[in-house]
């Protein structure tokens, strides 16, 4: 008889859970570490609820040539291909109109009852006018 024994570490990171398993039960500390390394980079690279962040600097430089790292060059690139692949109904030129729609903090931090929310139309850039 074969028996199988996993080790595994919830948690919560970008707005979401994360659940790690590995094969390995001694190797959980390690792992879970090295995620927890990569969630980091990722978050200080890509978030755009943090000021500070690689993507919320280059949002403020609009229109200007910006260099930008590999990690978020890579996840930029996810992102179009995601647009292209489903034909536009993934965008990631939605931030504007998102933060419009009120979703300008992480679910996290938002009290569980709102006052009704005010939309404003406007339009956005469509990642078709993306240049990468």
């Amino acid at each position: 008889m074969s028996i199988s024994v996993l080790g595994i570490a919830d948690d919560q990171a970008l707005g979401g859970s994360v659940r790690l398993i590995v094969t390995e039960p001694r190797a959980l500390a390690e792992a879970k570490q090295a995620v927890d390394s990569v969630l980091k980079e990722i978050d200080a690279a890509a978030s755009r609820f943090r000021s500070e962040s690689e993507l919320s600097r280059l949002n403020s430089r609009a229109g200007e040539v910006v260099k930008v790292s590999p990690l978020l060059a890579g996840a930029i690139a996810a992102a179009i291909r995601g647009a292209e692949l489903s034909d536009g109904a993934v965008d990631p030129t939605i931030g504007t109109a998102i933060r419009l729609a009120g979703y300008d903090a992480d679910f996290a931090s938002l009290a569980t009852e709102a006052a009704p929310l005010r939309l404003i139309a406007q339009r956005v850039p469509g990642w078709r006018g993306l240049y990468f």
